[in-house]
């Protein structure tokens, strides 16, 4: 009788040790899948860079784009069942050694699936970039869902 009981009290409080884990996972703020509320940043902690005057107030904030072969991103894009819609000439910033960012020209081009609004914006290297053999050619620079025309009605 004494070991049934051991047995069950053992039982018992690793029960409540793997409920005690449990509650602390979901209660994780680093759990990009946890659906509650996230705590707040601490108090007047700034996570952006300082403005520059020199900018009109504007700041130059580290951004990361995925990018790749060309292949490789339309095989995305076809996957998504996005089409072109528009090309442009464009230019990103990509960081520099120096206090300026070096600018890049080259092309852009905004892919989207019609039925879904789901788009795709690309950023097309230049070949003198796309060539230095390290599989760079093209960038996703955003991505996102429900696209709508910004003018309605008689617009443009």
């Amino acid at each position: 009788m004494k070991k049934l009981i051991r047995a069950f009290a053992a039982m018992g409080i690793a029960t409540m040790m793997a409920g005690a884990t449990l509650s602390a996972q979901e209660t994780n703020p680093y759990d990009l899948f946890n659906k509650k509320e996230q705590p707040s940043p601490p108090q007047n902690q700034n996570p952006f860079p300082p403005q520059s005057p020199a900018m009109g107030g504007m700041r130059k904030l580290p951004l990361v784009a995925d990018c790749g072969p060309i292949d490789s991103i339309m095989k995305k894009i076809r996957a998504f069942g996005e089409v072109q819609m528009t090309i442009s000439n464009s230019v990103i910033q990509i960081p520099s050694s120096s206090p300026q960012a070096n600018v890049v020209q080259g092309d852009s081009a905004i892919y989207v699936n019609p039925k879904t609004g789901s788009y795709s914006i690309i950023f097309y290297l230049p070949d003198e970039m796309a060539n230095l053999g390290y599989g760079v050619e093209a960038c996703v620079t955003s991505a996102g869902l429900n696209l709508t025309p910004g003018l309605q009605g008689t617009g443009i």
